[in-house]
């Protein structure tokens, strides 16, 4: 991680590339319990995805207000029998904006996102730049290697999301951010 010009922060992450074919594994019967454990019973679904890198199972849906009406229940989510070939450790809601009056609703991004963790013991993470390499591979082929994505969580976060074209592929995250805690970590007793 660094700061960049305008004092934001860059993380420099490898590419979570989503399979279409891992997530055809969720027949309609559990799509339908994690659209419920999401408080999204009847969304229309756009596509899933999963990442078995960084385990996290992506669900496209048709409108930022399905987005934005997500009302996850950690304990349902934790209680989903999962297909043993997706280990699910995280779960990301997503829409595309529909268009500009909708980008500029959610600070000119081009994506609206939120991430549930409750595998993690996280209920809802306000921004995750690991979720966002899946977004980023994810939404690319449409809106090409660079834009902006919101994370609409309560506290939320807007990023900037660029993939480079180099073999190992990587995603470059930028945001604002607030140091929260600074020190070091001595562990050299612990090396004997």
């Amino acid at each position: 991680q660094r700061r960049v010009r305008d004092n934001s922060l860059r993380l420099d992450l490898p590419l979570g590339k989503p399979s279409d074919t891992a997530a055809k594994a969720i027949d309609s019967v559990l799509c339908a319990k994690l659209l419920s454990a999401l408080g999204l019973s009847d969304a229309p679904v756009a596509k899933t995805a999963f990442c078995a890198s960084t385990r996290k199972l992506l669900v496209q849906v048709t409108r930022v207000a399905t987005v934005l009406a997500a009302k996850a229940d950690s304990n349902a989510l934790l209680a989903l029998e999962w297909p043993s070939s997706l280990d699910v450790r995280g779960v990301i809601v997503t829409a595309e904006c529909a268009d500009s009056n909708e980008q500029a609703q959610h600070d000119d991004s081009r994506v609206v996102s939120r991430y549930f963790a409750p595998w993690n013991g996280i209920a809802e993470d306000p921004v995750t730049g690991s979720a966002h390499t899946v977004v980023a591979a994810h939404y690319a082929p449409t809106l090409g290697n660079t834009f902006r994505a919101r994370q609409a969580s309560r506290r939320g976060g807007t990023l900037v999301v660029s993939l480079d074209n180099a073999p190992d592929g990587r995603v470059y995250i930028s945001g604002h951010a607030c140091s929260v805690l600074s020190g070091s970590l001595d562990i050299s007793r612990f090396s004997e």
